[in-house]
């Protein structure tokens, strides 16, 4: 937990994390226990709704089979109803969200 505290207060929220193109290089300062794994880099893009959802959107894009859009349209599905289900209101919801996100792109193919 000290480790995500401490990467999230070093580059100024998560947003920022999480657009670090290549997190093994850029965090050569930082000593070994306060570096995140790849676990930990991945389990906070998943868990951060904004980019779950773009990520979902993405593999929409880059689906070769209709399996694979499934796969991701139930994946949103879950981020919207995990939305639906908090029992506290967020600053963002999910629809929020995906009214930002190029949506429209990933669903016209």
């Amino acid at each position: 937990m000290l480790k995500v505290a401490w990467n999230l207060s070093w580059y100024h929220g998560i947003d920022n994390l999480l657009q670090l193109t290549n997190y093994e290089t850029d965090t050569q300062v930082f000593l070994d226990t306060l570096r995140l794994s790849s676990e930990d880099f991945i389990t906070l893009k998943i868990t951060h709704a904004a980019s779950g959802l773009q990520d979902c959107l993405n593999s929409i894009i880059q689906a070769v089979s209709h399996r694979e859009v499934r796969a991701a349209v139930t994946r949103m599905n879950f981020y919207v109803l995990n939305d639906k289900l908090a029992l506290k209101c967020r600053t963002g919801s999910c629809g929020a969200t995906l009214k930002c996100l190029a949506w429209q792109t990933a669903l016209n193919r």
